[in-house]
């Protein structure tokens, strides 16, 4: 028994795969207590969750190990001869004999951590006979074939202990499994097991865990009335009823089935049907018959009989059947039947290790309900939980440092964590973010920082009618920081962090008014602009320093502010049409202000605008001014740069953009892209030839996607 070392139990420290279905090579880290994992639909959080499975839960059949080629990551060109590899760490191990079959070869036992690796490799045979061919040298064809020549059946599941290779590493990956570019092969009978570690029996630690296992909640319903499925008859089965009260209850069957059969009009049933078979086929012919009743009086049988019925709300009076409850009802019975299978396994089984796993939990659950169940989890003491998840309600509700992101990357899943190489300070602040803000953040494809609401409301509007996409199509989210704290946020986005790129979008606030000139009579106004140019340069310094040496972020900059910038570019007729409609009802007033707009002096119209932000508030001129957009409204260049860093887009976005673009001219358009490159020209020429044609936003756009390098592989701009 690999017992808890005092008030400290057993945990998993981490989870590493590598080429098991979406995860070519991937790194979990865990924490005690409740760890999430995140991502979208997809991104092998479900996987995930199955590789810790094979590993630590008994209700798994046996066969569950032993894997199949569509297991195999399919970054992989070619599965033969590649191996399987989850290796799970621990942490808080005792010093007990059990416990020793998991430490680290090497390594002191005060260390208390130690592995358990799942191997799905070639049998010995087959490795045998890989390293001759590669030792004596064989042909590269050779070798080629004989691995085109594995079946799957010719493959083993094996579990080591105290294994210490990390398997992400290709290097190590190379070393112990083999170069399947130059074809060179390890010799099976000089294994080190101080890196594979050593044999260890997969069934024995598996009782050593208590692991319970709530999955995703897709057919609750369905899963509450299968026998094979409902935790209430698994809950029921593992009762500890004494044998008087089973006898009690077969006694009570045998009389029932006793009282049924021998009700008058049952036996005048049976002699109903007997008197039509004799009258059929004549006495000596027909058979005797009774109708009995044949409820079984076996106990386990009669378990299978129970079903629950509830109510929606404790406080009402009402239970019905479970088709009547609403989905977020049965969900939380099954999770309330999880749990309680759970505590049971706790209580009544001295196990060293308790973990819980739950999958996506927040099915069809109210947001409030989602974040008070997350917090209850943490009242489950020496026990470790992870969930999975792709809320934000309870994403927000994490402790960072115990958070795991999973996203899909070009042909795998890929994974990081938030808060590693971040201080204590750090986390803290962008928790308290998350939890404020309940933002979509940490799931974000790429993302924008923005420092208000003018921003947060017009980008997304002036994208849409520009390019006729959402920001969601192209996997960029706007993220409201709501001041110039960007790097607070932004820090999130590294190598070693979230490999998503992040824009800054912020204004560097250079003064509308010349502040060297005397004569300027709004002094005041004039003193208020050289301390926000002050401010300005000393942001954009700051944040300069801050994106220099980080690929996955950068900063754009209005050169004045987002207002300003809107005019400046070309949309006066959009806030003329603002000033006349929503802002100001008199002629005198109306034609006051935009000739103020309408003016080329930028101290005049740039003051006019934040005259207007600042007297109609920011966010309520934004939204009037997003109500007025139409698809010529010309986004600020900084914008459009930025958009180009992040946005994901395909072949099929551009030419979705360029036909909405053209809207009735697209198909005269079209007919000059044959007329160049023939009947049935690719995306990229069509693209190429628009590029070269035109002269519009969206050839602005894709050229600064050109310049930022990032343009899809397809695309040849």
């Amino acid at each position: 028994m690999i017992l808890q070392m005092g008030d400290v139990f057993v945990h998993i420290s981490s989870l590493k795969i590598r080429n098991f279905r979406n995860f070519q090579k991937a790194n979990f880290i865990f924490k005690e207590g409740v760890n999430t994992i995140i991502g979208a639909n997809g991104s092998g959080k479900t996987n995930a969750l199955y590789a810790l499975r094979l590993i630590i839960d008994d209700s798994l059949p046996r066969s569950s190990t032993n894997l199949l080629d569509t297991d195999f990551n399919r970054s992989l060109s070619n599965w033969r001869g590649h191996w399987i590899i989850i290796s799970l760490h621990f942490d808080n191990l005792s010093n007990d004999d059990s416990s020793q079959a998991l430490v680290f070869q090497g390594t002191h036992t005060t260390d208390n951590s130690g592995s358990l690796n799942l191997y799905f490799r070639p049998k010995y045979e087959v490795r045998k006979r890989l390293f001759e061919m590669s030792d004596e040298y064989a042909e590269d064809k050779d070798i080629f074939n004989y691995l085109s020549s594995l079946k799957i059946n010719q493959y083993e599941s094996v579990l080591y202990g105290r294994g210490s290779a990390d398997f992400s590493q290709d290097e190590v990956y190379t070393k112990l499994v083999g170069d399947f570019t130059n074809y060179f092969f390890p010799n099976p009978d000089e294994e080190d097991s101080s890196l594979l570690g050593t044999p260890a029996n997969q069934y024995v630690f598996k009782n050593d865990f208590a692991c319970t296992y709530a999955k995703a909640l897709r057919d609750v319903i369905g899963d509450l009335k299968n026998p094979r499925t409902s935790p209430l008859l698994r809950l029921l089965s593992n009762l500890n009823i004494n044998d008087s009260s089973i006898e009690t209850v077969s006694d009570t069957i045998k009389k029932l089935n006793s009282h049924i059969t021998n009700l008058a009009e049952i036996k005048e049933l049976a002699d109903g049907v007997s008197q039509s078979l004799y009258e059929t086929v004549g006495y000596t012919y027909a058979p005797r018959i009774q109708i009995n009743s044949n409820l079984s009086d076996d106990f386990k049988h009669t378990l299978k009989a129970l079903s629950i019925k509830a109510g929606e709300l404790a406080s009402e009076d009402y239970i019905g059947d479970l088709y009547e409850m609403s989905l977020g009802g049965a969900n939380l019975l099954y999770l309330a039947l999880k749990l309680e299978e759970y505590n049971r396994l706790d209580h009544e089984q001295n196990k060293a290790a308790h973990f819980l796993l739950i999958e996506e939990p927040e099915a069809h659950l109210h947001n409030h309900i989602q974040k008070t169940l997350f917090q209850k989890y943490h009242n489950h003491e020496n026990t470790q939980i992870i969930l999975t998840t792709h809320s934000s309600h309870i994403s927000s509700s994490c402790s960072l440092d115990s958070v795991n992101i999973v996203y899909i990357g070009n042909e795998c899943c890929e994974v990081s964590q938030p808060s590693r190489g971040l201080d204590d300070d750090d986390v803290r602040r962008i928790e308290r973010y998350l939890d404020a803000t309940r933002s979509t953040l940490l799931f974000a494809k790429s993302v924008i920082l923005v420092e208000g609401d003018a921003e947060i409301i017009l980008i997304p509007e002036m994208v849409k009618k520009a390019f006729g996409i959402t920001l969601d199509e192209i996997g960029v989210s706007l993220i409201n920081v709501g001041s110039t704290q960007f790097t607070n946020i932004a820090a999130l986005f590294s190598e070693e962090r979230i490999r998503r790129r992040c824009a800054i979008v912020t204004d560097n606030d250079i003064s509308i008014v010349p502040l060297e000139d005397g004569t300027y009579e709004d002094k005041e106004f004039q003193k208020k602009c050289k301390q926000s140019q002050d401010s300005g340069e000393n942001r954009k310094q700051k944040l300069e320093e801050f994106c220099e040496s980080n690929s996955y972020i950068s900063a754009y900059y209005a050169t004045n502010t987002f207002e300003v910038e809107l005019i400046k570019q070309g949309n006066k007729n959009i806030i003329e049409s603002v000033i006349r409609k929503d802002i100001y009802t008199r002629r005198g007033d109306q034609d006051r202000s935009f000739g103020k707009i309408n003016s080329s002096d930028l101290s005049i119209y740039g003051k006019e605008i934040l005259r207007l932000a600042d007297k109609e508030g920011k966010g309520w001129l934004a939204l009037a001014i997003a109500a007025r957009l139409d698809k010529d409204v010309i986004i600020p260049d900084y914008v459009l740069k930025a958009l180009a860093f992040v946005a994901s887009l395909t072949a099929d976005h551009i030419i979705s953009i360029i036909e909405y673009h053209l809207g009735e001219e697209y198909r005269s358009f079209y007919d000059k892209v044959k007329l160049h490159y023939g009947e049935n020209p690719t995306d990229t020429e069509i693209i190429d030839l628009f590029c070269s044609s035109k002269d519009n936003i969206v050839t602005k756009f894709l050229a600064m996607r050109k310049e930022e390098d990032i343009v899809c592989s397809c695309l040849t701009l």
